[in-house]
């Protein structure tokens, strides 16, 4: 095989011993290529020994099962057929797999994030009413996310498209807001109704820059 003049001195290392890792753990490495010019090319989480569950979404539903479920992490692969989702130690069939290119516009992420997420996305199973393991199985290893999905006696669903992130409560006038990607959605608890959807102060990101409010007189206590 002939490489091109850039690439005959190409040398790749993965990190085989992270130390952010302990021994026979999942997780995900950086990935750094050395070019013979001297110059490096690094990429963050490039390599995942085994899959790692990051984050589970939503984290509670029905005992009767059927809601959609959104894994994400790193290292799922992306042949549904090799991957095995338990819920409950209950297995799930028909899973649906994404990369971050496909995932990225629905999370608010432009082209440069240079994280290789994955997300698969499941009917929940039936289950008993309490907490549930989530394990993801690829033939790289296996994941557990302990107690972190919640069987609930009963559920009703009110439906909001967007990528909802942090929950305030508002007791006073009884209402819910939820950051969405570019505004903040109100909950009406009193009508069980989304009231209303409006930009933070500002303007939406990224337009909108650093705020804050200090009092007269204040300053810094740690420096860089």
């Amino acid at each position: 095989m002939v490489l091109p003049a850039s690439l005959e001195s190409l040398r790749l290392w993965v990190d085989a011993n992270p130390s952010h890792l302990s021994p026979g753990s999942n997780g995900p490495v950086h990935a750094t290529a050395y070019f013979g010019n001297g110059w490096l090319a690094l990429a963050p989480d490039a390599f995942s020994y085994g899959p790692q569950i990051l984050q589970i979404l939503p984290n509670a539903g029905a005992t009767s099962g059927g809601d959609s479920v959104q894994i994400y992490g790193y290292g799922f692969g992306s042949d549904a057929a090799r991957i095995t989702v338990k819920i409950g130690g209950c297995k799930r069939n028909g899973y649906k797999i994404e990369s971050v290119t496909d995932i990225a516009p629905s999370l608010g992420l432009d082209a440069s994030y240079p994280f290789p997420l994955v997300r698969i996305t499941i009917q929940s199973p039936t289950g008993s009413s309490g907490k549930a393991d989530v394990v993801v199985t690829s033939p790289a290893g296996s994941a557990l996310s302990a107690k972190s999905y919640q069987y609930l006696q009963s559920v009703q669903s009110y439906s909001k498209p967007g990528f909802l992130r942090f929950v305030l409560y508002d007791q006073k006038r009884r209402r819910i807001y939820l950051t969405n990607i570019d505004h903040v959605d109100a909950f009406d608890l009193q009508s069980n109704s989304f009231a209303l959807q409006f930009a933070p102060p500002g303007g939406p990101p990224p337009n909108a820059g650093l705020r804050g409010r200090f009092d007269a007189g204040w300053q810094p206590t740690d420096r860089c």
